[in-house]
């Protein structure tokens, strides 16, 4: 009888799947008691190419969190599964940190329809009521997470506020490393004999140095067409232009592929930063 349901256990189920590997089941109610709770659906599914991408980031941030809180993490994620059947769905789950409802595809696309899911992966929290909850403006859980891993736990505004205060203050600081060349950029000896080693510049120098400084931010792609012709461009700008100097500076950013090169791409360019921090 729904009547005696709870609201989270008429939304999500009677019982939770607390672990695919060992099959444990927990009940909805004694699992989801705390006053404080949060409570995060996260919808996705194993056939969806970045739900496979983030779904690592999030099981190991979760991990982290729960590892260093223990009993008195207050922040609790459930898989809401889109696959297809239910071996896909185990399958699936088993790689993740964190309970599941059972695998029911019909309540899923309730669940899908309730909480207005355009795409997955999808982050939703909810009240004790099962609804959700709002929050203006909305946050980008998934980049949230993908930034600060285990540390954007427990996802509470309040935590959120003191990741933008840190973020700011890290952004500053690595600014000020790349301008006066604690994180320096290489100029390459480009096939130089006369040059054994690679001559480390500040941004600082750059900009003293030259009329413009170019930044561009490469993903190693070295059939990608368009970053010799980038150089071509700049390398002509002053027989074209009234600028004299325009250096182009080679940040590595995520490869596109696993068999891209930031080191192939990069000595294209006088100057170049591969190797670059998560910070950075």
């Amino acid at each position: 009888n729904n009547q005696n349901l709870t609201p989270l256990e008429q939304l999500l189920g009677e019982n939770l799947l607390k672990d695919s590997n060992t099959c444990e089941k927990v009940s909805t109610t004694s699992f989801l008691d705390k006053k404080k709770q949060k409570i995060f659906l996260y919808f996705s599914a194993h056939w969806c190419p970045p739900c496979r991408g983030f779904t690592p980031l999030l099981s190991a941030a979760y991990e982290g969190y729960k590892n260093k809180f223990g009993d008195d993490s207050e922040t609790v994620i459930l898989f809401v599964s889109r696959d297809n059947d239910e071996d896909a769905f185990t399958r699936y789950h088993k790689e993740m940190s964190f309970p599941a409802i059972l695998f029911n595809s019909e309540r899923s696309s309730k669940l899908m329809e309730k909480f207005e899911i355009r795409g997955i992966p999808s982050l939703v929290e909810i009240d004790s009521n099962g609804d959700a909850v709002e929050r203006n403006p909305r946050v980008d859980f998934r980049s949230l997470i993908d930034a600060h891993g285990a540390d954007a736990f427990p996802l509470t505004e309040e935590r959120l506020v003191e990741l933008k205060k840190e973020y700011e203050k890290l952004k500053l600081q690595k600014l000020r490393e790349l301008y006066s060349g604690k994180i320096p950029f290489i100029s390459a000896s480009n096939g130089n004999e006369d040059i054994e080693d690679d001559i480390k510049v500040s941004l600082r120098e750059l900009i003293d140095g030259n009329d413009s400084v170019g930044i561009l931010l490469g993903d190693g792609d070295a059939l990608d067409g368009s970053y010799s012709a980038t150089k071509s461009i700049f390398d002509n700008l002053p027989s074209t232009t009234k600028v004299l100097s325009f250096p182009v500076v080679y940040l590595g950013w995520s490869l596109y592929d696993s068999n891209s090169d930031h080191s192939k791409v990069s000595n294209l360019f006088e100057y170049s930063l591969s190797d670059l921090s998560k910070e950075v």
